[in-house]
């Protein structure tokens, strides 16, 4: 029983590994947009530490920003093509490369508490989740080299 337990351990790494690589490649173009969006945005002027949400929704929907914008509905896209259980996959190694969890089962196993019967408002929170998180990109490669 215990060599059955590994053997679903081990593929449900396999598995996040392979359904995040997609995940990952829009998160790093997200990161690399933004960062030319606000270079752009801000041309020739101090980029500030903070920002009110107003600003925050007037820079986001400038044109500067538009790049930025497709690459996060892509994203966005992609998420939802992924099933509940795949979510919780990358949310996984989303929690484990943030440093919440030490290992990838304890982040996986926790996930599948939280979603013990996963629906489609399930799925909706958790990406609504994972796409708050600004640094994304790092958090995933971070998971995935723990992994």
């Amino acid at each position: 029983m215990e060599n059955e337990k590994s053997l679903t351990d081990q593929d449900s790494k396999e598995r996040a590994v392979f359904v995040c690589k997609p995940v990952v490649a829009l998160a790093r173009l997200l990161k690399v947009d933004e960062e030319a969006a606000t270079k752009k945005y801000y041309a020739g002027k101090e980029i500030p530490a903070f920002i009110s949400m107003a600003q925050a929704a007037e820079k986001y929907e400038s044109e500067a920003f538009s790049d930025w914008n497709n690459t996060r509905e892509a994203l966005k896209t992609q998420l939802f093509l992924l099933s509940i259980e795949n979510i919780i996959l990358v949310e996984a190694v989303m929690l484990l490369g943030r440093g919440d969890f030490e290992s990838f089962n304890k982040a996986y196993t926790f996930l599948q508490n939280e979603y013990p019967h996963p629906a489609e408002k399930d799925k909706t929170a958790a990406i609504e989740y994972i796409m708050s998180k600004a640094p994304l990109y790092e958090y995933l490669t971070n998971g995935l080299s723990k992994i």
